[in-house]
């Protein structure tokens, strides 16, 4: 199973028992402490993942720029060259 599906899978499981503590709380007065706890573990999984999605976009826009500063370094190392970029 690809990582992805793994987190959207973790994430969901963690919002579906968030939301069934909120439905029965009056029920399960002692479990406060805990529900905190599970909601700011949520906001810090999505937050964190969030933030990989925007690494991994700015890792392959890095890689396009050094690509094409590795080409423009062996155009004017090499100008009679034909390129093959």
């Amino acid at each position: 199973m690809p990582n992805a599906d793994v987190f959207f899978r973790v994430v969901g499981d963690l919002e579906g028992l968030a939301g069934a503590v909120d439905e029965n709380m009056a029920i399960l007065p002692d479990v406060k402490t805990e529900r905190t706890a599970l909601s700011e573990s949520l906001t810090k999984i999505k937050s964190l993942k969030e933030r990989q999605i925007s690494l991994t976009a700015a890792r392959q826009e890095t890689t396009q720029e050094r690509t094409r500063g590795q080409a423009r370094g062996r155009g004017l190392a090499h100008p009679g060259d034909l390129q093959d970029d």
